[in-house]
């Protein structure tokens, strides 16, 4: 919506997971136009002009209009533009991104110091009524009536009679190369394998096998012949 006037992308978007969506404003001096494009990601969904240059100025809003222009005693049934479910960052850039731009930042983090960012806002505290700015000399935001979405725990289940095998083309190490394995486990078992390719005892191909798990509350690391373990239990 530019000064009342609706605007809307050719497709629409199809809200079955977490989609990115742009909205670019290029100004066309020459014609006094502005030029509005819609993106659903990387993909274009839409353009539309607006007949005018938009020089919109004033304090900005995530989800519905700002707290000082609900009327009093206003319910969700006054507010059918409201937005209603979760956010997560948003971007503002003091200029037209070109579609180039768009895929190299799309799927990244930014620092903060990209030229032409404005504002960078996470909105993954979980905690709090401040939604902090990346950007560089950018204003914070402050929550009004909103919330935080905490998942209650996300994690991978095993039972004990079945584990998970991963692709082992991604894992791929020769005998020469060091790596560094890391992983976060809870469990209320003294014994039993965490992490493997093999028993790593006496079968075939056991020099390429490991085996990292718990004994008797210690962590050991085993490869054929050759077996360390923790000296302390784990808490």
């Amino acid at each position: 919506i530019i000064n009342k006037e609706k605007f809307y992308s050719d497709k629409p978007v199809e809200f079955l997971g977490l989609h990115q969506i742009l909205y670019v404003f290029d100004s066309d001096m020459e014609h006094q136009q502005t030029h509005v494009h819609f993106y659903d990601g990387n993909t274009k969904i839409g353009s539309a002009v607006y007949e005018g240059i938009y020089d919109g100025v004033g304090s900005l809003s995530l989800g519905g209009p700002l707290v000082m222009d609900i009327p009093k005693g206003a319910t969700d049934a006054d507010m059918p533009e409201a937005y209603r479910g979760t956010m997560l960052e948003m971007r503002l850039w003091n200029k037209a991104l070109s579609e180039g731009e768009i895929q190299q930042y799309a799927k990244r983090r930014l620092t903060g110091y990209e030229v032409g960012l404005l504002d960078n806002f996470a909105l993954n505290e979980g905690k709090g009524t401040l939604c902090y700015n990346k950007a560089v000399g950018g204003s914070d935001l402050q929550l009004y009536s909103a919330t935080w979405n905490l998942p209650a725990g996300l994690s991978l289940k095993l039972d004990g009679e079945k584990g998970v095998v991963l692709n082992d083309s991604a894992f791929v190490r020769t005998n020469s190369q060091d790596y560094t394995l890391m992983f976060w486990f809870r469990t209320s078992q003294s014994s039993g394998t965490l992490l493997a390719n093999g028993p790593a005892q006496d079968e075939p191909q056991w020099k390429n096998h490991f085996n990292i798990g718990l004994d008797e509350g210690k962590v050991y690391y085993r490869n054929g012949n050759f077996e360390v373990k923790s000296t302390n239990e784990m808490a």
